[in-house]
């Protein structure tokens, strides 16, 4: 039926973005130098 195949395009879609995300968070930490540490938010 109509709704299965888009239940299954959209099952697909979310499993595909998954290792995006992933490879992408590796890169964003990746991108600081060893000694770098993440500012605290305690003045918040």
């Amino acid at each position: 039926s109509k709704a299965m195949l888009q239940n299954l395009s959209e099952y697909d879609n979310t499993r595909n973005v998954v290792p995006i995300l992933r490879l992408l968070e590796v890169d964003f930490s990746a991108q600081y130098p060893d000694w770098y540490v993440e500012p605290t938010v305690e003045a918040a």
